[in-house]
């Protein structure tokens, strides 16, 4: 039997995850923009997203994003399930920015994003612009991904991952422009 007031390790890393960024806006170091927290009744899945942006600088934003499937939240809640592996989060990080067209600039956005989040990370760059025209700036998004579950016993990682967004952030001001 569970209880319905015992929180499970995606409420617990989302409260974690939120207090550090909120606590980072509260000390003037970023501001806080957006903050989304979502249940698809279809496929009974939850998302948290929290966006930001360096105090200094509203060049970038940065977007924490926290996903639980129903696998993920069943594995937790019935342990007699035996699937204790499945009871984590997915965890993304996604930067938006414009950029200068140019290729070198993005080969700099990629070495930037290793430096600071390893090369073991998967870092997609995602550039759009209007075709019929011949743009000076592009729209970027980056994207780190994990590509596995992060589990509550990780909790502690997230200070560490709240400091290297807001690292990026600032680094990304010195590539762009």
């Amino acid at each position: 039997m569970f209880s319905l007031f015992d929180p499970t390790a995606y409420e617990n890393m989302k409260i974690v995850m939120e207090g550090l960024l909120y606590d980072k806006d509260l000390a003037g170091q970023i501001s806080i923009i957006d903050r989304n927290e979502l249940i698809n009744t279809a496929k009974l899945s939850r998302t948290f997203e929290i966006t930001f942006q360096d105090r200094e600088s509203v060049k970038a934003s940065c977007t924490f994003i926290m996903q639980a499937a129903l696998e993920n939240l069943a594995a937790e809640l019935h342990p007699a399930l035996l699937s204790e592996k499945l009871s984590g989060c997915m965890i993304s990080i996604r930067f938006s920015f414009s950029q200068k067209n140019e290729p070198e600039q993005t080969a700099g956005i990629d070495r930037l994003m290793k430096a600071i989040w390893g090369e073991n990370r998967s870092i997609t760059q995602t550039v759009s612009y209007d075709p019929l025209r011949k743009p000076d700036t592009v729209q970027n998004i980056t994207e780190i991904t994990f590509g596995r579950l992060i589990y509550e016993d990780q909790i502690d990682d997230l200070a560490l991952l709240s400091d290297h967004m807001a690292e990026c952030l600032r680094k990304l001001e010195d590539v762009l422009f």
